[in-house]
């Protein structure tokens, strides 16, 4: 699956919501550990 910066973006803000730790890992290349942030954390989904 290729991902774009723009597509991982929309896919990420689609899917937080309901989103396990895992699933985002899975999605994006943040650590574990750094769950779970505040979406003020991610530029991509308030630029």
């Amino acid at each position: 699956m290729k991902h774009s910066g723009d597509n991982l973006g929309n896919k990420f803000q689609a899917l937080y919501p309901n989103a396990s730790p895992g699933g985002l890992r899975d999605l994006l290349p943040i650590p574990n550990s750094q769950f779970p942030i505040p979406n003020s954390q991610f530029p991509i989904l308030n630029p």
